[in-house]
């Protein structure tokens, strides 16, 4: 899936003199970065996706209402558990790139359907469990209202720290790591995200549309009425 910068988006929409009488449709949205710049402008906007993470990560990043401070505050109550709970297992999540933990008695997986989705060796055993214990804190820890947001801090940094994964030009396994942090570059995660909607926060009247469609979209052109 090919991406492209937030300027390039906000080049497009001075260029064709978009306002807020306009409304722009992405039928291939991806993680919504033209739906995010066309609601900075004030712009409205409908975005289509067939991923499901992706359309996942578009709909929460066009969701700016949670407040920043209390999503820090709740990421931190949720980091200080998932550390809690790593520890009872003698697991220093840490210092885990420089002395690796043992592995736990209770180890947590994926089922064997969600293993055969991903690349082989895409990620170690400990630094899934540890993944996965996170990923249960976050969602037992009494905050819907932040747990979107936190639980894509979680993808952003399982993909880009916590995996074996490298891309580019495609996206391959590499360097294998026995263990890896999970916490801390959550949290940094969720920093990120508490500081742009700290920024973004003022009245914003456009609305926003985000659907999940499992249909191939196609564009057909209306038969001519005269015939051959």
């Amino acid at each position: 899936m090919l991406s492209f910068p937030p300027h390039l988006v906000r080049e497009y929409i001075d260029r064709f003199g978009l306002t807020s009488r306009d409304a722009v449709l992405d039928p291939f949205c991806g993680t919504g970065t033209t739906l995010v710049e066309c609601k900075k402008q004030g712009i409205a906007s409908v975005g289509l996706e067939a991923n499901p993470l992706a359309c996942f990560a578009a709909k929460t990043k066009v969701n700016w209402t949670p407040d920043p401070d209390a999503l820090l505050s709740h990421a931190r109550v949720v980091a200080a558990a998932t550390l809690e709970t790593l520890a009872q297992d003698g697991i220093e999540d840490a210092q885990a790139l420089f002395r690796p933990s043992p592995m736990p008695k209770n180890m947590r997986t994926l089922t064997r359907e969600q293993q055969s989705l991903l690349l082989k060796d895409s990620i170690s055993p400990l630094p899934l469990h540890k993944t996965l214990v996170l990923r249960d804190e976050i969602r037992s820890r009494f905050g819907a209202q932040y747990c979107d947001h936190e639980l894509l801090a979680l993808a952003k940094a399982l993909v880009f720290s916590v995996s074996n994964l490298h891309f580019g030009p495609e996206v391959g396994v590499r360097d294998i790591k026995t263990d890896s942090p999970v916490v801390a570059p959550w949290l940094q995660g969720v920093r990120d995200i508490s500081d742009d909607l700290r920024a973004l926060r003022r009245p914003v009247r456009a609305s926003v549309r985000v659907a999940w469609t499992s249909q191939s979209i196609a564009w057909r052109l209306p038969r001519d009425s005269g015939g051959d």
